[in-house]
């Protein structure tokens, strides 16, 4: 359900979970967080504390028929800052945050935000694993929870780029 303006899925590989939302401009514009500064970004490291809220409910019983459940807060740590390849990087390329905070189907765009309240990441990846389902079509896949408990999000900078509509000179 949309309520201001249109979400567009984009044609990528199935694995990814990934759209566009556009908000139109002439209705009421929903709550938003602010973004971490560049340098509150580049300080942050592992242990730090951080939260997400998203609605996670993918393959959870009821999930199908949960259409307007509550957003759920979850909270955990950050477990390594890396580059998008996860190699060791400088301050100003690490891109990619691990963390603890539980992730599953449905939490993917969800905010990862610092103590303060700023939003430093966005979720994009949990931990599972994906496999062919051999009884299904050849497109049919599984995800399936991993013991790693290493989840992904993209550090803020690269969406704030976007909001700001730089992201095509960058």
């Amino acid at each position: 359900t949309t309520r201001w303006g249109k979400f567009t899925p984009l044609d990528l590989i199935n694995e990814y979970d990934v759209g566009i939302i556009e908000i139109d401009p002439g209705t009421a514009l929903p709550a938003t967080l602010a973004f971490a500064s560049q340098e509150e970004l580049e300080a942050l490291s592992p242990g730090t504390p951080v939260a997400s809220v998203g609605f996670p409910v993918e393959g959870l019983a009821g999930g199908a028929t949960a259409t307007k459940a509550p957003g759920t807060l979850h909270f955990g740590h950050i477990s390594a800052l890396t580059d998008v390849f996860m190699v060791r990087a400088d301050p100003e390329h690490r891109m990619l945050i691990q963390h603890s905070v539980p992730v599953t189907g449905g939490a993917s765009g969800s905010p990862l935000i610092d103590p303060s309240g700023k939003v430093i990441g966005i979720v994009n990846g949990g931990n599972t694993t994906v496999f062919r389902d051999k009884s299904e079509s050849m497109t049919a896949k599984v995800r399936l929870p991993s013991a790693a408990l290493i989840n992904f999000a993209q550090r803020a900078d690269l969406l704030q780029a976007l909001a700001e509509n730089r992201a095509a000179q960058e």
